[in-house]
């Protein structure tokens, strides 16, 4: 299993292929931090001059917050690296900013970050003292801090990281200060409370796997359910019931079994993918009854696809959020060749697990096939196009988005969902599904 690990690279070929793969994104963002406070803004690169080592960016959203005098941070998201630079020339639209001398880079990920709410509170150790955790990956934490404690975590200082919880680090961890920004949350903000700051950091060596896979372990489980989406509560409640029976049926089979174990681990990645998997057959199930395509009688089947279509990643969970291999192709940096090959091969196991229950779930084997594939023909293994897709695989792709933009964006928002699908599945196949979607109401309900 790989591990995460970040690395600079001042290799002027390597920052100018970064640099200009980030042109086809308008997702990069600049910041700057000014007493404590975090400004920042969505930028899209234009255009690179790196023979006179300058850099064209637009600004996709206001720059009215920023200081052309003052050094900025720009991040790119689809490398998972940042840089840091300054203004040369300075517009209302655009910016000529010093082409970057060194990148920080992420190399491969294998755990999320993991951000934690009031009820999941937990602790680290830090200089000696406790501080709740806002957020931690293996590389990186975020803690909160009185107004009391803020001389003493300026950006650019050092902290030693002691310990995660009651787990004392067998070597204090050095990290870097990036960013201070004061908490405007309501729980910090509320009357009478002493001011609170969040504190970033960047560690210097990663948190031991073991350790931080059970700090970052959130024993709450995150489950979808707005009453406005499942209208039909004893139609709920059989779902409900019917996923540990397929479970239980399921882990009959010995190689099923193995699996189907991991997501009992108590570790962070193990969490979200049965999050997913179980949040996937219940939302499944209720699109498909509202479309007529799911009863009672095929619930089980969704819950098993459910179940079976990410079981190749259940030793790489990081792959599990993966949708196309131009994700992965694209990002050198952050996936191998080997994840490569993983990710294509992952209808493949789906499909020939389920051949054994052929005659019980009638189908299943050639929906899992197809659960990569893409209406236009881009997807894989068969490059098909949407004329070809089983019924239950149009209504499964859908399902799959929604369920990753609940749990990864942490609400929902009907009508942005919406829009989003119109993009991707504008095809007669797909209408119902849409429909379903276009008539729930404009709410945006926050876990």
């Amino acid at each position: 299993m790989s591990t995460a690990a970040y690395r600079s690279t001042k290799v002027f070929k390597e920052v100018v292929q970064v640099i200009e793969k980030a042109k086809a994104y308008q997702d990069l963002v600049l910041w700057q931090t000014r007493e404590g406070q975090r400004y920042q803004t969505k930028i899209k690169v234009e255009e690179l001059q790196p023979d006179t080592l300058r850099l064209k960016i637009s600004f996709v959203e206001t720059a009215q917050h920023l200081d052309a005098e003052e050094m900025c941070t720009v991040r790119i998201p689809s490398n998972d690296c940042v840089f840091r630079s300054k203004f040369l020339q300075f517009g209302a639209n655009s910016a000529w900013i010093a082409f970057p001398q060194e990148l920080i880079l992420e190399e491969k990920r294998n755990e999320e970050r993991t951000a934690f709410q009031m009820d999941d509170q937990k602790f680290a150790t830090i200089n000696g003292m406790k501080f709740p955790v806002m957020n931690v990956s293996p590389r990186g934490i975020a803690f909160q801090i009185p107004v009391s404690n803020v001389r003493t975590f300026q950006a650019g200082h050092q902290v030693k990281l002691e310990a995660l919880g009651e787990v004392q680090l067998e070597t204090p961890i050095l990290a870097d200060i990036l960013h201070m920004r004061q908490d405007k949350s309501a729980a910090a903000s509320a009357e009478g409370q002493e001011a609170k700051f969040i504190i970033g950091c960047k560690l210097g060596a990663p948190i031991p796997s073991a350790i931080f896979g059970v700090f970052a372990y959130i024993e709450r489980p995150k489950v979808f359910n707005d009453p406005k989406f499942f209208t039909d509560p004893a139609f709920l409640k059989s779902v409900q019931e019917a996923i540990p029976r397929v479970h239980e049926k399921m882990a009959q089979r010995p190689e099923l079994k193995e699996a189907l174990e991991k997501l009992t681990v108590k570790l962070q990645a193990n969490k979200y993918l049965k999050d997913h998997i179980e949040n996937l057959a219940r939302i499944t199930c209720q699109v498909g009854k509202e479309v007529g395509w799911v009863t009672l009688q095929n619930v089980d089947k969704i819950i098993y696809i459910s179940y079976l279509h990410d079981i190749r990643y259940f030793d790489f969970p990081y792959l599990s959020k993966v949708d196309t291999r131009a994700e992965i192709e694209l990002n050198p940096i952050k996936y191998s060749q080997d994840d490569l090959k993983v990710f294509l091969t992952g209808p493949f196991t789906a499909a020939e697990l389920a051949t054994k229950d052929d005659a019980l779930y009638r189908d299943a084997r050639r929906i899992l096939l197809q659960l990569k594939e893409r209406p236009d023909g881009s997807g894989f293994p068969s490059g098909i196009k949407v004329a070809d897709f089983q019924q239950l695989t149009c209504l499964f792709l859908i399902c799959h988005d929604f369920t990753k933009y609940v749990l990864e964006e942490g609400g929902w928002n009907y009508p942005e969902f919406f829009r989003r699908c119109k993009l991707n599945y504008s095809y007669p196949q797909f209408g119902r599904i849409l429909g379903f979607f276009d008539k729930l109401p404009p709410n945006h309900a926050q876990k």
